[in-house]
């Protein structure tokens, strides 16, 4: 996925996966140090390429992000090979 959103004020903010699908992240599930170190300097349009594992509802509107780290692997557009365990 890759970051749309992130309020350093408020430790939070959004994914955006393939199809649309949109999650919400706590500053607390990114488990990339690097990641933790870059996110207060985002800038929208930015473009931060994520993984992360589905952590369900919680009767929120948008799902959580878990385990949020960079993307390291670099995948063809359309690809899904290598996403395992509803992860995105």
């Amino acid at each position: 996925g890759t970051i749309i959103a992130y309020f350093t004020d408020k430790g939070f903010g959004f994914i955006e996966a393939e199809k649309d699908h949109k999650f919400f992240f706590h500053i607390a599930n990114v488990i990339d140090d690097e990641l933790r170190v870059q996110l207060p300097s985002y800038q929208p349009g930015d473009d931060i390429l994520v993984v992360f594992k589905h952590g369900g509802h919680d009767g929120k509107k948008y799902p959580k992000a878990l385990d949020v780290s960079f993307d390291t692997e670099e995948y063809e557009e359309g690809e899904e090979e290598g996403f395992e365990d509803e992860e995105y």
